[in-house]
């Protein structure tokens, strides 16, 4: 999963398309924009996989105070993690991005545990000092498991 989708999961909804749904409730819907709400969800879901963010400066600007709301969020917070990516915000750095691919989620390193075959005592934060120094080596179809 994604950063959006896991971010409109933890609020209730099941898909962005459920997300856009729950925006069009919104109080904040801007009724004069004349989007549809397939619209709306495909500008999620791209969102989601870091293509065509710039739309939300522009034309997508008027739904950004509705996605806020729907996620209980403020919306500078929003507008920040759907420009620059959602490694930024509040969280003071705690945030792993993967750079060479953008469309996995960011780790949060001061919350979630250690992947299998680190020790559990071992803080995320000395996870990334391992990775950078050491080889990880595993026999064939490991991956798979």
């Amino acid at each position: 999963m994604s950063w959006l989708k896991d971010l409109a999961k933890e609020n209730g909804y099941r898909s962005l398309r459920a997300l856009a749904l729950g925006m069009a409730k919104s109080e904040a819907w801007p009724t004069e924009a004349g989007r549809e709400i397939e619209s709306i969800a495909n500008k999620l879901r791209h969102a989601d996989q870091r293509k065509d963010v710039e739309w939300w400066s522009r034309a997508g600007q008027v739904f950004l105070r509705p996605l806020a709301a729907t996620l209980g969020k403020d919306e500078e917070e929003v507008r920040r993690q759907l420009l620059e990516g959602p490694g930024v915000g509040s969280e003071g750095g705690a945030l792993w991005s993967f750079e060479m691919c953008p469309a996995l989620r960011p780790l949060d390193l001061r919350s979630e545990l250690p992947f299998p075959g680190i020790p559990l005592g071992i803080h995320m934060l000395e996870v990334l000092v391992l990775l950078n120094k050491v080889w990880w080596i595993a026999p064939a179809g490991a991956g798979k498991t």
